[in-house]
């Protein structure tokens, strides 16, 4: 606290209001910077949501590949759709999974 006092103990008036006044704009533009943050993250949780929703409800099964195009990722579904334990075709390229199918069953 005494520090601001020294900071500000040779102020006029005239200049103390307008340090208020600068103060009062950083805090504006700060508490915009924080409503933005939160509305940004309200806006990705809604939308991993929405995702998460629809890959519940999805018959299929769904995954992701890494940088090197092998397989990071299995939906819980791939299991019961594949008869394929996740675990075994993990770091797999699309190829390599392939080619560890059983071949497919005449209709």
């Amino acid at each position: 606290m005494s520090d601001v006092r020294t900071k500000y103990s040779g102020l006029s008036q005239d200049e103390l209001l307008q340090e208020v006044e600068r103060l009062e704009e950083r805090l504006r533009k700060f508490q915009e910077k924080t409503r933005d943050g939160l509305e940004a993250e309200e806006a990705l949780w809604q939308s991993q949501q929405r995702f998460q929703d629809i890959a519940e409800i999805a018959s299929d099964w769904f995954w992701e590949m890494d940088a090197d195009l092998r397989f990071s990722y299995f939906s819980e579904r791939y299991e019961a759709v594949t008869g394929i334990h996740p675990e075994k075709s993990l770091g797999k390229t699309r190829k390599e999974l392939w080619e560890r199918l059983p071949p497919p069953r005449p209709c």
